[in-house]
């Protein structure tokens, strides 16, 4: 199956979850009307739709801003809500396997890591 012939959620995430196979069992939950994507039971991203949503710090974040991505959000009682511990990948990443492997690694590594 290829990216362009991905027709619903569950088919992205499985696709998701087959191209990220090089970093080891990835598990996954729906979470927050997305569904989020594990490695050793730690949060390294949200699927909501066909788009991807990687964990950022302080330090990779300015890669996501400087390439106009926005981070996670979704609706609430209380308006919108930002998740902004989350942006959202570049689509065309999708299209290139090591660079998303790449850049899910970096999102790993900030969960893997964290104190």
């Amino acid at each position: 199956m290829t990216a362009t012939s991905v027709t619903s959620t569950n088919e992205f995430i499985q696709t998701v979850q087959q191209l990220l196979k090089p970093l080891g069992d990835i598990g996954g939950k729906q979470i927050f009307g997305g569904y989020g994507l594990q490695v050793a039971a730690k949060q390294f991203a949200i699927i909501r739709g066909t788009t991807i949503y990687f964990r950022v710090d302080d330090i990779t974040r300015q890669k996501y801003l400087d390439k106009g991505m926005q981070p996670f959000s979704y609706a609430s009682t209380k308006g919108i809500i930002k998740v902004k511990q989350y942006y959202e990948a570049p689509e065309e990443l999708i299209k290139y396997p090591t660079l998303l492997v790449k850049w899910a690694k970096e999102a790993v590594d900030i969960v893997v890591n964290k104190t």
